[in-house]
């Protein structure tokens, strides 16, 4: 055991140390603060639910088909393959590529029209928000602050 004071040395090294240790908990919490802010939609998103229960109907036919495209995927360009269905299609139905390509653009619009109709619909039956308005008037209800 040492009786004697410590030296100017190690007074020093041992702020150091300390410095050293705070700048490692500001780092963990700015770590912190960044995760919060990126999970605070999706709390905000399941806390819009009335029940438990009413998010899990709208998560299971989000996710019905059991695959679940990620933001970060690179989208895929036109294969040989497509190409080719396009140029077949095209000389079978007399069309330019243009045509044919417009044709089938337009039976892919209505069936995303038709999605939205039916994604709509669940919404609506699953008591989430359809609109912005709607989506503040239950976060109002809830004591809970607007969109930022």
């Amino acid at each position: 055991m040492r009786l004697e004071s410590a030296t100017p040395t190690e007074t020093e090294k041992k702020i150091d140390e300390l410095k050293k240790q705070l700048e490692k908990g500001d780092k963990q919490i700015e770590t912190m603060k960044v995760t919060i802010d990126k999970i605070q939609p999706l709390v905000e998103f399941v806390n819009s639910f009335e029940t438990p229960q009413k998010l899990k109907r709208i998560l299971d036919e989000f996710f019905e088909d059991g695959k679940f495209r990620t933001w970060d995927e690179e989208p895929t360009l036109l294969d040989e393959d497509v190409a080719e269905m396009i140029d077949d299609t095209a000389e079978k139905k007399g069309l330019t590529q243009k045509e044919t390509l417009e044709q089938l653009m337009k039976g892919e619009l209505e069936k995303i029209d038709e999605s939205e109709k039916k994604l709509k619909e669940l919404a609506k039956k699953s008591g989430m928000p359809m609109t912005r308005e709607e989506y503040e008037e239950r976060r109002k209800k809830r004591g809970l602050r607007g969109i930022r």
